[in-house]
């Protein structure tokens, strides 16, 4: 009998899903030579702020914007539209020239989750392509419209080496909200390492700019760019037009904390790891609906530098209950993991216009 429970111990410590089996079995996942990192938050050691923009540029919604951070002296991250950059090329240069950082947010703006591989490939690896001829420089993040991708939008952002950016704070300013209740809301969820998600288009926005950056500074924060909030190097076009960023503070190579993406091949499916607690495509919402609630509370993890070809580089995500400030949903990830427990999911925005070259654009409300 003795020996019988020896045996029987032995097993379960050696296969502990012995017994369990179908409730311990994970999905098969390609392997690859490299992951993609998911950024909603930047470090929580640091009192520093991200202030990022999306859709533009927009000419007479943009340039005002540009002259309040200027006055201000605050570096900020505009999420450009491929389709608007190439029609603006000059508002992309005197962005950079005073300072800001350019990221990638798709050439028209679509759902990437409904469209095809070579879809989505052309949106992300066009605006990179338009970015570039316009400054001389690609972006290292990209921002998916409606913070929706899946699978494929991961590997394609690996590829490209690109990070996936979302935030943790969304005024939603698309809606039009006043002023007063934008700060309001940004106030209410500012913490060490906030990315604040912004609309160039959104009618309110431009004039709570000043409002924003004297409470966010009140209480002992610095604004930054994404990348110095990450510990990369600034952002470093080389057009003749343009000159390196030095209008605004560098990062602080004692407290940044880079996360290394390395080179490889594309691949169908990336290996993205998500601990915490994740929607199973079961609960996933209806083609229609996005959601805007993060399942978990992330650190990202930074990785050790790794030649080309070697093992996979996996994102772990680590984190605890969702804070009561929406974030989003990030990946159709795979199955067998926990619901979260705060997962609000309003009505996707409409899809923002193109930008004109008229002063007063139509203030039609406009999605990330």
């Amino acid at each position: 009998m003795r020996l019988r429970i020896a045996v029987f111990f032995l097993v379960c410590l050696y296969f502990p899903t012995f017994g369990r089996a179908e409730e311990m079995k994970l999905p098969e996942v390609e392997s690859m030579g490299r992951g993609v990192t998911l950024l909603w938050e930047g470090p929580s050691d640091r009192q520093v702020v991200a202030l990022t923009f999306d859709d533009g540029p927009i000419p007479g919604k943009t340039e005002p914007i540009l002259d309040l951070l200027g006055e201000n002296q605050v570096p900020a991250t505009f999420f450009v539209l491929g389709e608007n950059a190439e029609r603006h090329p000059e508002i992309l240069k005197r962005m950079v020239r005073e300072g800001h950082e350019i990221g990638n947010h798709t050439v028209h703006h679509p759902d990437l989750t409904k469209l095809s591989t070579a879809k989505v490939r052309e949106e992300i690896k066009g605006c990179q392509k338009i970015v570039e001829d316009a400054v001389g420089c690609k972006p290292r993040f990209f921002r998916p419209p409606y913070g929706a991708a899946n699978l494929t939008t991961m590997s394609i952002l690996s590829s490209q080496n690109l990070s996936a950016v979302f935030w943790s704070i969304d005024p939603q300013d698309w809606r039009g909200g006043s002023e007063q209740e934008i700060v309001s809301d940004i106030d209410s969820h500012l913490d060490n390492g906030a990315i604040i998600l912004l609309h160039e288009r959104s009618p309110n926005t431009g004039e709570s700019i000043p409002t924003l950056i004297q409470t966010v500074r009140e209480k002992g924060f610095r604004f930054v760019t994404m990348s110095e909030m990450f510990g990369y190097p600034p952002f470093s076009p080389t057009v003749s037009e343009t000159e390196p960023a030095t209008q605004f503070a560098k990062a602080d190579p004692q407290t940044s904390n880079p996360v290394e993406v390395v080179a490889a091949q594309e691949v169908p499916t990336p290996q993205v790891v998500m601990i915490g607690g994740s929607l199973s495509p079961s609960q996933s919402p209806p083609s229609d609906v996005r959601p805007e609630a993060r399942p978990i509370n992330p650190v990202i993890e930074p990785a050790s530098p790794r030649p080309i070809g070697s093992a996979p580089m996996q994102v772990e995500l680590r984190g605890t209950a969702p804070s009561s400030q929406p974030k989003p949903a990030v990946i159709d990830p795979p199955p067998a993991v926990t619901k979260p427990t705060h997962a609000a999911t309003p009505t996707k925005p409409p899809a923002p216009p193109t930008a004109t070259h008229t002063s007063t654009p139509t203030p039609t409300p406009t999605p990330t």
